[in-house]
């Protein structure tokens, strides 16, 4: 058998599979939404002494690498002691 006539077989039979608008609309076009404003103090939690120890959790979580499960437990054990 021809390796083009095998070729042109191939190719008949697999264009009949392919989906000629299989990238319409673009699956990786990226449409930015509106912009929101980041929350304030006020928007985390009413009252400032939470947000200063949400805060406090926040930095030893990020600069001292301290487990998200100590920093849950300390604001457990916050909670229950207030």
């Amino acid at each position: 058998m021809n390796t083009v006539a095998t070729l042109v077989s191939l190719s008949t039979y697999f264009s009949s599979f392919h989906n000629t608008d299989e990238n319409s609309p673009d699956p990786f076009q990226y449409h930015p939404g509106p912009m929101h404003a980041p929350p304030t103090a006020a928007d985390i939690h009413p009252q400032w002494a939470v947000y200063v120890l949400y805060l406090l959790v926040v930095w030893l979580h990020s600069q001292f690498h301290v487990p998200f499960c100590a920093c849950s437990a300390f604001l457990a054990v916050v909670t229950l002691a207030f």
